[in-house]
Protein backbone atom coordinates (compact mmCIF):
# COMPACT_ATOMS: atom_id res chain seq x y z
CA UNK A 1 0.00 0.00 0.00
CA UNK A 2 1.45 3.34 -1.08
CA UNK A 3 1.28 6.26 1.31
CA UNK A 4 0.94 9.51 -0.56
CA UNK A 5 2.03 12.92 0.64
CA UNK A 6 -0.83 14.77 2.28
CA UNK A 7 -0.92 18.57 2.45
CA UNK A 8 -1.34 20.34 5.77
CA UNK A 9 -1.77 24.06 6.34
CA UNK A 10 0.33 25.06 9.34
CA UNK A 11 0.24 28.52 10.89
CA UNK A 12 1.69 30.36 13.86
CA UNK A 13 2.30 33.88 15.13
CA UNK A 14 5.78 35.40 14.91
CA UNK A 15 6.59 39.11 15.28
CA UNK A 16 2.84 39.73 15.78
CA UNK A 17 2.02 38.40 12.29
CA UNK A 18 0.35 35.08 11.46
CA UNK A 19 2.71 33.05 9.28
CA UNK A 20 1.26 30.30 7.06
CA UNK A 21 3.09 27.31 5.59
CA UNK A 22 1.81 24.51 3.40
CA UNK A 23 3.74 21.35 4.26
CA UNK A 24 3.45 17.82 2.86
CA UNK A 25 3.77 14.69 4.99
CA UNK A 26 3.22 10.95 4.97
CA UNK A 27 2.66 11.03 8.73
CA UNK A 28 -0.48 11.74 10.77
CA UNK A 29 -1.60 15.24 11.70
CA UNK A 30 -0.30 15.16 15.27
CA UNK A 31 3.20 14.13 14.16
CA UNK A 32 3.11 16.74 11.37
CA UNK A 33 2.18 19.43 13.91
CA UNK A 34 5.12 18.51 16.14
CA UNK A 35 7.52 18.59 13.18
CA UNK A 36 6.16 21.95 12.01
CA UNK A 37 6.49 23.42 15.51
CA UNK A 38 10.15 22.40 15.64
CA UNK A 39 10.82 24.03 12.27
CA UNK A 40 8.92 27.19 13.17
CA UNK A 41 10.73 27.57 16.49
CA UNK A 42 14.09 26.94 14.85
CA UNK A 43 13.48 29.75 12.35
CA UNK A 44 11.38 32.01 14.62
CA UNK A 45 12.21 31.66 18.34
CA UNK A 46 9.19 33.83 19.24
CA UNK A 47 6.72 31.55 17.40
CA UNK A 48 3.50 30.77 19.27
CA UNK A 49 -0.21 29.93 18.74
CA UNK A 50 0.43 26.95 16.47
CA UNK A 51 -2.37 25.54 14.32
CA UNK A 52 -2.52 22.81 11.70
CA UNK A 53 -5.34 21.99 9.29
CA UNK A 54 -6.01 19.08 6.96
CA UNK A 55 -7.35 19.52 3.45
CA UNK A 56 -10.05 16.92 4.30
CA UNK A 57 -9.54 15.49 0.78
CA UNK A 58 -11.37 18.52 -0.61
CA UNK A 59 -10.33 20.03 -3.94
CA UNK A 60 -11.95 23.34 -2.90
CA UNK A 61 -9.84 23.51 0.27
CA UNK A 62 -6.62 22.65 -1.61
CA UNK A 63 -7.36 25.33 -4.19
CA UNK A 64 -8.03 27.90 -1.44
CA UNK A 65 -4.52 27.08 -0.16
CA UNK A 66 -3.09 27.73 -3.63
CA UNK A 67 -2.61 24.06 -4.52
CA UNK A 68 -3.61 22.72 -7.94
CA UNK A 69 -4.66 19.23 -6.82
Amino acid sequence: MKRYLKPYRFSFFSHDVRQVWIRFYRIDMEAALEDCKKGALRENPDACAFMIESDQDSLAVRQSWGLDR
